[in-house]
């Protein structure tokens, strides 16, 4: 299970594909095809956007790793958005929503991170069905 952040991509539809090509951090270079994953935009609108599958990982000649996913669900409206976790960003406590924080803002660029069966499960949350 992974989290993506990275820029906003408009207008995306379910079992479209998406290109993602980030730094990988958190386990993040651990990522295959097969693997659940969610994408998290960045930018002006930071929040959690989609539910997916990894279709393919390739290296880059960068450090960063190019991943294809194929969309399955748009989160629910209002989901999980920057001022949720901005107050549990310096937490350590353990609590997924901390560490998803964490993760996602430690390092300022947009990466492929992994996650825990907490965090994914605390992500699912904002998806139908």
């Amino acid at each position: 299970m992974y989290v993506l952040k990275t820029a906003n991509v408009p207008d995306l539809a379910p079992n479209e594909e998406v290109e993602v090509v980030e730094r990988p951090y958190y386990g993040g270079d651990a990522i295959r095809a097969g693997n659940e994953a969610f994408l998290w935009f960045s930018g002006t609108d930071q929040r959690l956007a989609w539910h997916a599958e990894v279709s393919r990982v390739e290296p880059s000649d960068d450090g960063r790793v190019i991943v294809t996913v194929r969309l399955i669900s748009q989160s629910t409206p209002g989901a999980l958005t920057l001022a949720d976790l901005a107050p549990v960003r310096n937490a350590r406590d353990g609590n997924a929503l901390s560490e998803l924080s964490r993760k996602l803002y430690r390092h300022a660029h947009d990466k492929v991170a992994g996650l825990s069966e907490e965090e994914a499960l605390l992500l699912r949350q904002y998806f139908p069905g």
